[in-house]
């Protein structure tokens, strides 16, 4: 069974499942009503934005907004009809605002459905790959080290006393797997483990510890004793990793997400200056008129101001 047919038959079930006493007209489902108004489905799908499917249904979503978007458009009638008894609006201004939201909608859809078609006319492929060739400090992989680092803390024994305890424990020639038991036993690094760090870049430890890391050239290396505000450390290489490019293959689709919103924004910058750029033929600007408006509204704000000084 497709969906389609399958959205028909819950349909179908729906419509017979409802009790003799619901209201039906040609919107679907009244839910309110009152002497001037009604609430259908209808005004509730256009309401939440829900177009119809080729069944005729809609994907309504949760029931907790289905029935927060009823108690929304119901208190919005109904207080509506009391600003209405209340003569609060006049005809003209009602006409203009109804025109204005109407316009940007248009708008919006308009400037929605041109950046897709622009969009789907470009070749992101090539595009990313021009830009990959451009830009290439953007993607650079940092050189990292990994290390394993022992830490002896100076808050209940002096520096010389933890420097001297960190030469005592660690031979210079401390194999990995030596280095590895001697920070499981003595290391007093808060969070605990084996002293593992993995691809530390430059900048994320403190400085002393990051100078001492970097300055190892060999796998099995191990430092001197360093110091830091932390306390003592000492440090073995396990692993360098050199700067390098990344590839494009590897960065190619977030290139393209960039791309993308950057594009939507010019494309749909272009739809909303064309008119300025290149007005239609039948359009005609009066930009003599324009500019002595201008000038009365710049008259008329100076004068305010040197009124406000004046007080």
């Amino acid at each position: 069974m497709t969906r389609s047919w399958r959205k028909r038959l819950y349909a179908t079930l729906l419509l017979s499942s409802w009790p003799a006493s619901f209201v039906l007209h040609a919107e679907g489902v009244v839910f309110y009503s009152g002497s001037d108004f009604s609430i259908t489905e209808e005004d509730l799908r256009r309401y939440l934005q829900i177009e119809k499917s080729q069944a005729g249904t809609g994907e309504w979503g949760s029931p907790a907004r289905v029935q927060q978007a009823l108690s929304e458009l119901y208190v919005l009638k109904s207080l509506a009809r009391q600003a209405d008894e209340r003569d609060l609006l006049s005809d003209e201004n009602a006409a203009w605002i109804a025109y204005y939201q109407v316009a940007l909608e248009k708008v919006k859809r308009l400037i929605a459905t041109e950046v897709e078609r622009n969009l789907d006319q470009v070749d992101w492929g090539a595009e990313a790959r021009a830009y990959y060739l451009a830009h290439g400090p953007e993607f650079v992989r940092r050189e990292t080290v990994t290390v394993r680092a022992l830490l002896l803390k100076t808050e209940s024994r002096s520096l010389l006393e933890a420097l001297q305890m960190a030469t005592e424990l660690v031979p210079a020639d401390a194999t990995v797997e030596q280095f590895l038991e001697l920070v499981i036993a003595h290391s007093e690094d808060p969070s605990g483990g084996d002293g593992l760090l993995k691809d530390v870049r430059k900048g994320q430890t403190v400085p002393e510890f990051e100078a001492a890391a970097f300055a190892l050239g060999e796998p099995g290396d191990i430092t001197q004793p360093v110091v830091s505000r932390f306390g003592v450390h000492v440090i073995q290489l396990l692993e360098r990793t050199p700067e390098s490019r990344l590839p494009f293959d590897a960065v190619e689709e977030r290139i393209i997400v960039a791309l993308k919103e950057k594009r939507a924004m010019e494309f749909a910058n272009v739809v909303r200056s064309s008119p300025l750029l290149d007005p239609p033929a039948d359009v005609v600007i009066y930009q003599e008129q324009i500019d002595l408006f201008l000038q009365s509204v710049d008259a008329q704000h100076k004068q305010v101001q040197i009124d406000l000084l004046g007080r």
